[in-house]
């Protein structure tokens, strides 16, 4: 109006109800993973695209030997790790879990290499890791991490101590078994399948024992 009165207005809705809520469900997404990552007792590890370490968990923490602080000043193939393959052979970076999958973009399962702690504790670790992706591109990746070193090494050393005693008791002219109380599992070394003239895989537990026990 001439005299500067205001004679209507315009207005503008837009329903953003749909927003606020994907807005407030990805933040509540975010709250939960994070009340994972922190209280998972499983060792898991964040890498960001460029292959650094951004996210490491208290369980990784006590698994890769080094602080959290410490683990997001390295990358995936840092020379601090002195990565080595199960057999002790030099790993290139390029067939480490993180190239492997920031190349193929896809996951991998129970991958094995030795790392070095800072104070030189040799470690046997078994990796599990997949993609995070963005528009199809790479954003993250996830890892976990098992600490393999000791079952590794009482599976060497239940092998030795099975050969030695193959050994003996062949030279010896003698049979024996071995059987797991826990799995009820049995083994047998190849003199006893020889013995009983069947194959191994009719003697793995009591049961198929005493199936070929003449009762009388």
């Amino acid at each position: 109006a001439p005299d500067g009165r205001a004679l209507r207005m315009v207005g503008l809705n837009i329903d953003v109800s749909a927003e606020r809520l994907k807005s407030e469900e990805i933040i509540h997404q975010r709250e939960l993973l994070e009340a994972v990552f922190k209280t998972s007792t499983s060792a898991i590890t964040v890498l960001d695209k460029s292959g650094r370490l951004v996210m490491v968990n208290d369980a990784a923490q006590s698994i890769l030997g080094i602080t959290a602080r410490e683990a997001t000043e390295r990358t995936y193939d840092d020379p601090l790790w002195r990565i080595e393959a199960p057999d002790g052979s030099p790993l290139p970076s390029e067939q480490l879990p993180f190239a492997r999958i920031a190349r193929t973009l896809q996951s991998i399962r129970d991958f094995e290499m030795f790392i070095r702690w800072p104070n030189g504790n040799r470690r046997l670790l078994s990796i599990s890791g997949a993609p995070i992706l963005a528009d199809g591109a790479l954003n993250a990746v996830v890892f976990t991490i098992t600490d393999i070193t000791e079952a590794r090494q009482r599976e060497e050393e239940r092998l030795v101590r099975e050969t030695n005693l193959s050994l003996s008791a062949r030279l010896a002219g003698l049979y024996y078994w071995v059987w797991d109380l826990e799995t009820d599992a049995l083994a047998w070394p190849d003199t006893v399948h020889h013995l009983f003239g069947i194959s191994r895989s009719r003697l793995t537990n009591w049961k198929q024992v005493f199936a070929l026990v003449d009762p009388e």
